[in-house]
């Protein structure tokens, strides 16, 4: 069997491919490794071998990669799905390797944004969000994602919901600059707004019909 730097390249590949197969085969890749994985495990003597075949967070993070760039393919249900299913592993078993990172976060966010569905998408997106704000998963890129999924909503109220998004960022940063100032713990500052957010809400008020 392969290791996991082959097949994790391999995988990537097929994400940026624009195949019409790429996904699925993604997927075969990710399911070969797997079946490996847990058939080894069963083997007297082959934990070093399991272990080099293993599947790890950036092996999941690519395929979700692939969904998101092929939305016509997968639905973002089913990257909410392998997420879900990554972080109830990573849960289960607490290997490391299986810790949800912020760019799979990122990819499945993506996935709706751009997955043409409109307020349900932007919804969708938001939802995501706020889940993974209270694990600490979310950085300016995740809120800027969400930001540009309600400019493209299509929503009368997409202004609206997007100036929201930046204003709970900037009373983040404000508190945490208020509270860093009062202690001597060096926390990792949360996610600061940027040009492309403030590009993104606008976008988000020149899209909306809402005239106030």
């Amino acid at each position: 069997a392969a290791d996991k730097i082959s097949s994790n390249g391999v995988i990537k590949a097929y994400a940026k491919s624009k195949s019409q197969l790429a996904v699925r085969r993604a997927e075969s890749i990710l399911d070969r490794m797997e079946m490996s994985y847990e058939r080894l495990l069963e083997q007297d003597g082959q934990e070093m071998m399991a272990e080099m075949v293993k599947p790890n967070i950036r092996s999941y993070s690519t395929l979700l990669d692939a969904y998101s760039r092929n939305p016509h393919k997968k639905t973002a249900e089913e990257s909410e799905e392998l997420l879900d299913r990554v972080q109830r592993r990573y849960e289960k078993s607490g290997d490391p390797d299986l810790a949800v990172s912020v760019y799979a976060v990122n990819s499945v966010l993506n996935h709706w944004s751009r997955s043409n569905r409109g307020i349900e998408g932007a919804n969708g997106a938001t939802a995501l969000l706020g889940r993974m704000e209270e694990q600490g998963l979310a950085d300016t890129i995740s809120y800027n994602t969400v930001v540009g999924a309600w400019a493209r909503s299509g929503a009368t109220d997409a202004g609206a919901k997007a100036e929201s998004i930046l204003r709970k960022m900037q009373s983040k940063a404000e508190e945490d600059v208020s509270w860093a100032a009062a202690t001597d713990y060096d926390a990792r500052a949360p996610p600061r707004p940027n040009v492309r957010t403030y590009c993104c809400v606008i976008d988000a008020w020149s899209a909306s019909n809402d005239p106030s």
